[in-house]
């Protein structure tokens, strides 16, 4: 059997909201098997893809802007 990382899992490693798993799921930068599990292989190389480095930048940044707005 295959190890796998489920959706929530994924976001508690990477320590972001499950709706943003959500939404790099639907932009293709994790792929899922039919019952929504992220192969843990493609989650690790997806991990160090560019495109996903710079979605996680992003990330980031708005919630460091959303700190600075509250202060």
């Amino acid at each position: 059997m295959r190890k796998v990382i489920t959706v929530r899992e994924a976001a508690r490693q990477l320590n972001v909201p499950v709706e943003t798993v959500h939404s790099w799921i639907e932009q293709g930068l994790l792929l899922t098997d039919k019952n929504d599990h992220i192969p843990w292989d493609a989650f690790v190389e997806c991990l160090e893809r560019p495109e996903f480095q710079d979605a996680m930048r992003i990330l980031n940044l708005q919630l460091l802007h959303a700190e600075d707005a509250t202060e």
